[in-house]
């Protein structure tokens, strides 16, 4: 698995970064098999895991770091978590960008996940408005301290991705890159310009490409359909004039989504989840791969 520089950073991460969040830590999902998809992963290469505090129920870091515990020098393993989305005693989600809350989560991720420091740390979600000059303060003191190692925001918002470019604060962003997105390749273009690290979120456009999102042969497909049709119904429409990319049979449907991501190298890593360790050998694979012209082309010829 080859490596991509972060941005202006001395960070290197790998090309396919594996996301620990979602169904892989929930408690429905065998602890077991999601430890196992982390240990898979790394002996593959793939040294950058992205959770965050909220995900999964919490579960999401505590696992993670359950998973990574048999790992005596973690320098090599590159954490990702985010900070700004807190879970109320009701178990429903609300944002919290206060210094005080940011410095607090920072902490609760090193002792939920064993690590010393985050190697890259995101604001979750933030409004321009939580872009303030405290909380930059903040960010710039953890990474001061050796807490962080690099600054980021989780942003699929695009006033905020420009309020980001007029800033010299972060050294990377995570904003959802994928085929069904590829609207955001100018914005890319001036983050790199810029210096700033781009990792692609929602790599795999929540596979609403694929032919299996409609069949249901367990919980889990059932969870996966009913968060499609609840967050990405508008998406889920345009993820079918799409599908051309599951009728190959030397490449498969989310190959060619990662594939297609990484032939742009001013993305350094693209992150997918997944309880599956089929899907991410598979997955894996697509970091060695280079498209056709003619799938490139159907590519770029849909609006």
């Amino acid at each position: 698995m080859k490596q991509r520089k972060l941005g202006k950073t001395d960070i290197h991460v790998s090309e396919i970064g594996l996301g620990c969040a979602s169904y892989w830590g929930k408690e429905k999902f065998s602890e077991k098999a999601a430890i196992n998809i982390v240990a898979k992963a790394i002996d593959k290469g793939v040294n950058l895991f992205d959770t965050g505090h909220s995900y999964s129920d919490g579960n999401a870091e505590v696992r993670l770091g359950k998973a990574l515990a048999g790992i005596r020098d973690k320098s090599k393993i590159a954490i990702s978590t985010k900070a700004g989305t807190r879970i109320a005693d009701n178990g429903k989600l609300y944002k919290d960008f206060s210094p005080e809350w940011i410095r607090e989560s920072c902490h609760q991720s090193l002792t939920k996940i064993g690590i010393d420091s985050i190697a890259l740390f995101h604001l979750h979600g933030p409004s321009v408005s939580d872009l303030s000059t405290e909380v930059l303060e903040e960010l710039r003191k953890l990474k001061s301290e050796g807490l962080i190692q690099s600054i980021g925001v989780n942003s699929f918002d695009d006033v905020v991705l420009k309020r980001i470019l007029e800033l010299d604060s972060f050294d990377f962003v995570m904003p959802d890159y994928n085929i069904l997105a590829r609207e955001r390749e100018p914005l890319i273009d001036k983050f790199y310009e810029k210096g700033i690290g781009v990792i692609a979120g929602a790599a795999l456009a929540d596979s609403l490409f694929s032919n299996r999102i409609f069949k249901i042969k367990s919980s889990k497909d059932l969870w996966y359909l009913a968060r499609a049709l609840k967050n990405f119904r508008g998406k889920l429409i345009k993820g079918f004039s799409y599908r051309f990319m599951n009728d190959y049979t030397e490449i498969t449907g989310p190959q060619i989504a990662l594939a297609y991501i990484l032939q742009n190298k001013k993305i350094t890593s693209a992150v997918f989840g997944t309880t599956s360790e089929k899907h991410l050998l598979e997955n894996i694979a697509a970091a060695e791969m280079k498209l056709a012209d003619d799938i490139l082309n159907k590519i770029r010829s849909k609006q």
